[in-house]
């Protein structure tokens, strides 16, 4: 065994311990929001017709997406919608996600999500 100290592995700690706690965010993000779309049956419904509200394309934005939430009254900070955009849909452009494949998503998504890994 070597006995010297490794700068490398205090390096490569450091970064797991944070891709550890990103990857928690990820999940509680993920959870939460599929949480809202999957179990409250009219949510996607309501959603669709903020969307529609918002733009005439069939895309919307993170803030979009975030403002629309909001206004249905489910609170969500910009960071973990758009945590959940990449995480569903992961090549997305965070400026034009088709909100009607991102509804679709988050509803599939539940039952992957929904257990305490």
């Amino acid at each position: 065994m070597k006995q010297e100290n490794d700068d490398n592995y205090t390096i490569n700690a450091a970064m797991k311990t944070e891709e550890r706690a990103e990857t928690e965010q990820v999940r509680r993000a993920v959870r939460a929001m599929s949480d809202v779309v999957y179990k409250q049956g009219q949510t996607q419904h309501k959603l669709m017709k903020e969307f529609a509200h918002m733009t005439h394309e069939h895309t919307v934005t993170c803030a979009q997406i975030k403002k629309a939430m909001s206004n249905i009254g489910k609170t969500f900070s910009l960071e973990e919608v758009q945590r959940t955009v990449l995480f569903v849909m992961p090549n997305v452009d965070l400026d034009k996600v088709p909100y009607v494949g991102f509804l679709n998503a988050m509803k599939a998504i539940y039952h992957d999500m929904c257990a305490i890994r």
